[in-house]
Formats: structure tokens, sequence, C-alpha cells
């Protein structure tokens, strides 16, 4: 998934900086979502639009500025584009740079699919209004030279006439591959030519065009021919060129000797009707393999190979009459009938215990199946490959049927990643607080600093939406340093307008320390607010120290320098202990699933906890305290501070401040805490 994340943002950083005009848009459940656009496509818009509206335009009212007599032409190629991954090539009408006459826009667009099987469309726009303009008159040239080219190039090519179907020319390599079985002479037809009597393919000409490349049987020869078909203009005559090849290894995968993505894309539409005329349902299973970069990390490339060629191995014994396809990497796709597809998944999953050679190596299922309503195979096969994605953090499951909440869920995710710098750039970012209260005063001694999103599409989105987003997509540390920035511009606000100042706490999550220099970032946003290191503590998980020496050293480096370093979530892992033995915390949050049930065990538990660290001389703050017997069982318990829903939830900070005051709460005065 980094790999993956890490393409994603170098073709992000090339394309938002990049003077020529480009769009990047995403198909997600069956509708076309604009992901990027670039300096140069901004460029040609009018001056009031920024990116945000831009992208804002593309999604809601794409056709706005196109004239209207091409709106039609160009939704068509743009559908067939999208459906039927046709390359867009397209010259249209368009208002440009904010006037009122058309300019002349010409639009090429390309799919690019990464490993995880998801798909993108990277489309270029060019202005070629005065071009046009300046070489009308030499529009003549293109058509006599056309012959000339069409002979010399590698491509097998044949001209068509729209309406006769006679052959107006055909070059030396489309008569390699396709022998003619006739003379030629004038007037004769593309199908008398290359195919004996009796013997012409079952697809006509006419329902190739918009369909991109297609593969039909060569009736002489019982191969598969790779054929796409163009409609364009002769010198005055309707026309199609024909471009037709034999299938290579674009279409299967050299290393387990299956089809691969696109000869799936290209041959399943004809392979569901196959399952549906065979009276069974259409299924789509997307299979993925768990820990597969451990264990090339731990045996190898070469031995990866070997588990990826087992892998393919097994799912064609359990599928041996099935339409089994390696997408890439460790993806795998199978589209088969539904009878008994659960018990053979079950098959291959335990097939799985014996290739890892000591390693847990397993495989997910996402299921999805194909009705009626499903007109493009990729939506069907993006349901399943997100059904998969669903449990990849669910040790016990391995199979998972698509809902719809699950495109839901993915759609918000997408949209988190793609719009986490306009939401900082408008703040919809905001830091809300919840207060800590001392135990033995019930005084205010300091907050802690949480993330909301305030969307104007989605509402008020929760950190378990955007976080997980974020930490995946490798952008979390875009957020964290916006939260930095924010306590200290509301610190110094405070300091200033003489309000009552406590401590607040914030958490770095894991990648802050890889994805910058975190620290220096504390440092100087500290800096430029005129904020104490004393008014801010540091929270981190026990996960974040595991193993992991380069990040140890700038947990230190905070210590050093006289902040204070707060574990999180103690006791919700395995080496806390661990921990508490090699590192000096100033204080200990307990997790608060140890209040979730309040039995005398567990009171217990939370009595020891706080015993261990006060004989360590460390602190103790309990979270998840929401009433009463909590807070004085606490209080009794020796804890020094405790926080929750008993003395608020999460609020902006004057509502946050108000509401300790509405509760009778004082602030505590001594800073030292």
């Amino acid at each position: 998934m980094s790999d993956i994340n890490d393409m994603i943002n170098e073709i992000k950083s090339f394309v938002e900086t990049s003077d020529i005009p480009i769009v990047v848009y995403k198909f997600l459940n069956g509708r076309v979502v604009t992901v990027l656009v670039s300096d140069g496509f901004i460029s040609i818009q009018s001056k009031d639009m920024n990116r945000e509206k831009v992208i804002t335009q593309l999604d809601y009212d794409m056709y706005k500025n196109v004239h209207p007599d091409d709106v039609v032409r160009i939704v068509n190629d743009a559908k067939s584009f999208a459906l039927h991954n046709v390359p867009y090539d397209v010259i249209y009408r368009e208002k440009l740079y904010g006037k009122d006459e058309y300019s002349l826009l010409h639009a090429t667009g390309y799919h690019k699919y990464f490993p995880d099987g998801s798909r993108y469309a990277i489309v270029i726009y060019d202005d070629v209004t005065k071009a046009v303009k300046e070489n009308f008159k030499k529009d003549q040239l293109f058509d006599h030279s056309i012959t000339e080219i069409i002979n010399n190039t590698n491509e097998a090519i044949a001209i068509v006439d729209i309406d006769t179907h006679e052959l107006i020319m055909a070059n030396s390599t489309i008569r390699a591959i396709l022998p003619p079985k006739k003379t030629f002479d004038a007037g004769i037809t593309f199908e008398d030519y290359f195919f004996s009597e009796g013997s012409i393919p079952w697809i006509s000409i006419e329902e190739l065009i918009g369909t991109g490349e297609n593969i039909i049987i060569n009736p002489e020869t019982k191969t598969e021919l790779i054929i796409k078909a163009k409609k364009t203009m002769l010198e005055d005559r309707e026309v199609y060129i024909l471009y037709i090849n034999l299938k290579d290894v674009k279409y299967h995968d050299s290393l387990t000797g299956l089809a691969n993505m696109n000869y799936f894309l290209l041959r399943g539409e004809n392979k569901v009707k196959e399952i549906i005329s065979s009276g069974k349902k259409p299924v789509i299973l997307y299979f993925d393999i768990r820990n597969m970069k451990k264990y090339n990390y731990k045996y190898g490339f070469q031995a990866g190979n070997e588990l990826i060629k087992n892998v393919a191995s097994v799912l064609k014994k359990e599928f041996p009459k099935s339409f089994v396809c390696r997408f890439s990497d460790d993806h795998f796709v199978i589209l088969t009938g539904s009878d008994n597809y659960k018990q053979k998944i079950s098959n291959i999953h335990h097939s799985m215990f014996n290739f890892g050679h000591g390693m847990s190596i397993e495989i997910n299922a996402g299921v999805s199946f194909i009705d009626d309503k499903d007109t493009d195979l990729s939506i069907s096969c993006d349901k399943a490959r997100l059904a998969c994605i669903s449990i990849k953090n669910n040790l016990n499951k391995f199979i998972q049927l698509y809902e719809p909440v699950i495109s839901k869920e993915q759609e918000l995710h997408d949209y988190v990643t793609s719009n986490i710098d306009s939401a900082i750039r408008n703040d919809y970012i905001k830091v809300y607080y919840q207060p800590v209260i001392r135990t033995n005063t019930k005084e205010v001694c300091g907050f802690e600093a949480l993330a909301r999103w305030d969307d104007p599409v989605y509402g008020l989105l929760t950190p378990n939406i955007f976080i997980p987003a974020l930490e995946e997509s490798h952008q979390i540390h875009k957020l964290d340093t916006y939260i930095i920035d924010r306590i200290c511009r509301d610190l110094n606000a405070n300091i200033k307008n003489n309000q009552n100042i406590v401590p607040v706490s914030f958490n770095l999550s894991k990648l802050d320390f890889i994805s910058c220099d975190i620290f220096s970032v504390v440092e100087k946003k500290l800096e430029s607010y005129n904020i104490p290191c004393n008014m801010v503590n540091v929270e981190i998980t026990e996960s974040i120290m595991v193993g992991d020496n380069f990040i140890n050293d700038v947990i230190k480096k905070f210590k050093d320098n006289g902040y204070e370093v707060w574990m999180d979530d103690f006791g919700s892992g395995y080496s806390s202990l661990n921990l508490l033995k090699d590192y000096d915390f100033d204080e200990l949050k307990i997790d608060m699933d140890f209040l979730s049930s309040f039995t005398i065990k567990s009171k217990n538990i939370i009595k020891s906890t706080i015993e261990m660290a006060k004989l360590i001389g460390i602190r103790t703050l309990a979270e998840g305290v929401e009433n009463p017997e909590h807070y004085e069982f606490l209080k009794d318990a020796g804890c020094e501070k405790v926080q929750g829903f008993l003395f608020g939830k999460p609020m902006p900070i004057d509502e946050c401040t108000e509401n300790c005051i509405k509760l009778g709460l004082t602030f505590e005065k001594d800073k030292s805490h």
C-alpha cells in the first residue's frame, strides 16, 4: 500500500505544479471524480477560478462552457473512454480564459491502472485555436500523405469504406497477419479479401466502433486477434480505419502464465455471457495475499515469485474451468459461476499454510456478484477489490461480500486523501479541546487537543474517518503539523488576552517521525508564537516506539529539550511494561477500555497500575471518566488527573472554556504541573 501511496503522491506533485493543462480523474462507483488539476489547466480558466472551484465545476458542471452543439458528441466519447477503455481524443469548442468567444480545445486521455486495481484517467488539454487557424489550408496535405504513413508503420492497418466495406488499402503488416484469400480488385470488400466464404468473423465492424480493443477468433486459424476500429474522414469520404494484431504478452502474465488485467477487461464481458447462458450467476472474486511484502523482505523476491506461482496453481486447481487472472503484484481475480465458491475460497485459504516456510501467509477474498445493472465489468471488479480491502486489518475474516456501505467508506476515504490540502487551506480542520481535571483540587489543569473536520460537503467528519485515511496515504503529518500550529495560535491569543492558560497535549503519529522532522516542526511553531515548551505535552502510543531506534532517538530529543512525553492508551498493547523499564515517561494515560467494565477485577487492575506508576515516579491520567462514581474511585485510588465526558466533550476552545465555567470548574494557576 505504501508503494502505491508513494506513486500517487509522486504523480500529484508532478501534475499540480505542471504548466501543461492536465486533469486526473478517478472512476469510483460508476462515476467520474476529479482528483487533480494542474496549474496549467487552472491558467486557461477565468481569473476568478482557483483549484478548488475548478475541481467543483468539473465534478458538478463539467460542460458549462462547452459549445452546446459539441456537448452530445464529447459526452458520448467520454462515456466510451470511461466504460470501454477507449483512448480519448476529441476536439471541441469551449470558452476559455473567461472570454465570451469559443476557443478550440484538443483533449487526449489514457487510463492508468495502479497495482491495487484502482483506475485513473489522465487527460491532457491543449488550446489549438491558433494552430488550427494557421494550418487550415494545409489539411489536404495530410490526406495525400496518409497512404505513405500507413505503409511505413509497423501496425497492421486497413482502411475500409463506411457504407460498402470496400477495401481502400491494406498495408503489408496486416497482410502478414491475415493472408489474403483473393486477389485485390477494385471494389473488393474487406471481408471478401481476408476471409474465406462462410468463415467471416461473427462480429461486424460497426459493432467495434467506440469499444476500444476487442478480441475475435480468426475463423481460419482459430487464433485470437486484437482488433479496434475508428471512424474518420479521408478526402471527403467516410471510412473505417482498422487496427489488427495478434494477441501477445500484453495480455498474459509471464510469471504465472495466467491472463492479465488487460485481457480480463477485454474478454470478461464475453465470459459473463457464457456463465449466464450456462444457468449460473456470475461472480467476481478478488484475492490479495496477506504479508506479501514481509515475505519478500524475509526470503527475497525470488522466493516471493515462487509463492506467486504456487498461489496461481492453487487458484487454477480450485477453479479449473473459470477465468483466472493475475492483475498485478499479489492480486488475483477470478470470474466464475456462483456455485460452491465459498468452499473453494476456504480451500485456497487453508492451502496457503503450506507456503509460508514458518511465516504466516494468508489470502483474503472480496466477492462481488454481477447483475443486470452492472454495465461495466471494471466496476464489478472494483467492488470486489473494495470488499477485499475492507477486511485487510481483520484477522478473523478472509471472505467479504461487497455491500454498498463499503463503497461509501471508500468514497469518504478517497475524499479525505484528495482534499486534506484544501481542508487545511480553508480552515475546515478545527481543533477541539477536552479539559483535564486534577483530582485532588477538581481544577482544570490542562487540555487535550483533538482534530475535527467540518466539511462543506460531508459535514462533521470524526477522527475515525479521516485519520486512518491520512495515515494510509502518508499525509497524517499535514494534519498534525496544522494542529500544532493552531494550538500555538490559541495559546498565544489567550496569553495576549490575559485569559486562563493551561498546558495542552497533542498526539503524534508514527508517520510524523518518518514523513517530516517533527521535532523541528514543533520547535519552530512554538518559537513563532512565543510559547514555552512547558505549555505543550507530547502524547505517543506504545506502538510508535517498538522496534524503531530512529523514532526513539527523536522522542529522547523532546525529553532532553524540556518537553513532557506522555504514553497514551497505556495497557492497550503487549509491550507497555518493557517500555516503562526502558524509557522515562512523565505521565501515563490509562486506556479508557479499563473503565468500560467497572468490575472489582478492573478496579484492582487500575489501582495496581496507579501504584506501580507512583513507585517509578510517573504521574497517571485516566480518560473515559463518564460519571461521578468513576471520578471518586480514581481520586481515592490516587490517580492525579482525569478526563472524560463528565467534565465535557471535546469543543472549540471558547466553548470548552465557557462549559468549564458553567460546571463551576476553576483553572489551575500553577503551570508547573
